[in-house]
């Protein structure tokens, strides 16, 4: 590990961390972070904007580093018995931030605030996994043994309140997923256009209908029922039905509940009216007209709404189960003679309660990255078994299923050749003795009766119908040693039936 010396919030530091893998990034590289996701960090990797610090946010900060110090010098390092130092380490293009290193640089610590779910936990297997992940990536920079992971909350007099400690140990499979998901995700930067403006809505405001006025005394006294009118149809005919963006879908909502209130308003002024009179109409009809038109386009903008989200969501799914087809497709021409076994994919499941089009994007753009991690890491151990199976050619006519195999893990595939191969041996051994008794059988044969009509080579045994005690002594002891021979490797048949079937070959 390499230590350099940068001061945070610097230019140089954002440079630093916009050209290195941090620990502190890897748990949104992977998905696992509770406050970014891995298409705003891929953002801010390529654009190299991050969000504004607030003044909340950066009070947050400031509390959060007094409470690291604080444990660091009173916690920390009275557990690990040495001084703590922070740094910034760099191995490769890995890079993590210390709170704390021993100058051996075999232990380190990392701090977080104290809050209600690290209260709850009891080991550091309840600790939430993008914590875990952060200090994996530390000890990978590091190569540090184990780190010290201290939550604690301190009041204002630096005095404590409460912490929890435990310890965490270097996991390999966690490191697998660590340095396979930065080695994708350096490949999805390569190809990442960010998108324009925030996740966020804009409607437009819907001008309000004039108020409906109407006095009858038996006839229609007064009325500005046609002004109304000619404003509700100007309305109706505004209102956008291609809904394609995320505005769209807003605005086309935000129309569907003005509809609904016009409607129940002329309902009440056609109430109203009724109750002044027992029949006026022309009044009524036109009434019914104009909420008719209003209820028409609102149950079709509520219909518009569900299938074009419907349709949306069908789409979104299909990229990306078609871009995750491509490249297991890919990664299978690399694999001569074997594939990938099905790898199941769960696009539907991901965006489940996803309102907007924006934060499904995002859920499924993750669920892709996991997805070509899980097969790359799988094309690996399959190409590790082509790669074994390569240098036992001569038996490669035993592995026709090689396809279902080869995706097994490295120790096992090894294991099942090794199988395979050992039997294949032992019933070759197997042929050649039965040969063997033949031969010496057919030899017999010829031997013994000179004047025997002449038999096909092929087709000369001994006749074990015959008394055993009639066969020749060096015929008789090479089926006891065949016979011996069977039983060894689980052949459960008598004697006497085995040699009557090594006899008839």
């Amino acid at each position: 590990m390499q230590t350099i010396n940068l001061t945070q919030g610097t230019p140089e530091w954002h440079t630093h961390r916009l050209t290195h893998w941090n620990a502190s990034d890897a748990p949104a590289m992977l998905a696992q972070s509770s406050h970014k996701s891995r298409t705003a960090l891929l953002h801010e990797y390529v654009t190299g904007i991050k969000p504004e610090c607030t003044a909340f946010t950066q009070k947050m900060f400031d509390q959060g580093h007094r409470f690291e110090a604080l444990a660091r010098q009173h916690i920390a390092q009275g557990i690990v018995g040495e001084v703590l130092y922070p740094c910034v380490g760099v191995s490769g293009k890995l890079s993590a931030s210390f709170d704390g290193l021993t100058m051996d640089e075999r232990v380190c610590f990392e701090h977080k605030m104290l809050n209600q779910i690290l209260k709850a936990c009891r080991s550091i297997e309840d600790v939430p996994i993008e914590y875990k992940i952060q200090m994996q990536q530390q000890l990978m920079v590091s190569q540090a043994s184990r780190c010290l992971f201290v939550a604690s909350e301190w009041d204002q007099a630096d005095q404590l309140i409460d912490k929890v400690v435990f310890w965490y140990e270097s996991d390999s499979k966690l490191a697998k997923q660590i340095s396979d998901g930065w080695q994708q995700f350096e490949q999805d930067l390569a190809s990442y256009m960010p998108t324009t403006g925030a996740n966020v809505t804009h409607t437009t405001e819907i001008l309000a209908l004039p108020a409906l006025n109407l006095e009858v005394i038996g006839t229609v006294k007064s009325s500005n029922l046609q002004t109304y009118q000619q404003a509700a149809e100007t309305f109706i005919a505004t209102i956008n039905t291609n809904l394609q963006t995320d505005d769209d879908f807003a605005q086309a909502e935000k129309s569907v509940k003005f509809c609904k209130e016009a409607e129940d308003k002329l309902a009440m002024s056609k109430s109203a009216v009724l109750a002044q009179t027992g029949s006026i109409d022309e009044l009524m009809r036109t009434i019914d007209h104009i909420s008719a038109s209003l209820r028409n386009k609102r149950l079709t903008l509520e219909r518009l709404i569900k299938s074009q989200k419907d349709m949306i969501k069908t789409n979104l799914i299909m990229q990306n189960q078609q871009a995750f087809n491509a490249h297991v497709f890919d990664l299978n021409a690399q694999l001569a003679g074997a594939a990938l076994a099905t790898i199941p994919t769960h696009f539907a499941e991901v965006i489940k309660g996803k309102k907007s089009s924006e934060s499904m994007r995002s859920a499924l753009s993750d669920e892709l990255a996991r997805l070509k991690i899980q097969a790359n890491r799988q094309a690996q151990t399959v190409q590790t078994n082509l790669e074994y199976l390569a240098d036992f050619n001569e038996f490669r006519f035993l592995f026709g299923d090689l396809n279902v195999i080869a995706n097994k893990a490295c120790d096992d595939f090894a294991a099942l050749v090794t199988v395979r191969i050992a039997a294949h041996k032992e019933a070759m051994a197997m042929k050649s003795a039965i040969e063997h008794v033949q031969q010496v059988s057919s030899t017999y044969f010829e031997q013994e009766t000179p004047c025997a009509p002449t038999r096909p080579h092929t087709t000369h045994v001994v006749d074990l119908s015959a008394p055993r005690a009639e066969l020749p002594a060096h015929v008789q002891e090479e089926l006891r040693l065949l016979v011996q021979f069977a039983h060894a490797h689980g052949y459960d048949r008598d004697t006497a039936e085995l040699e009557y079937l090594f006899g008839g070959l």
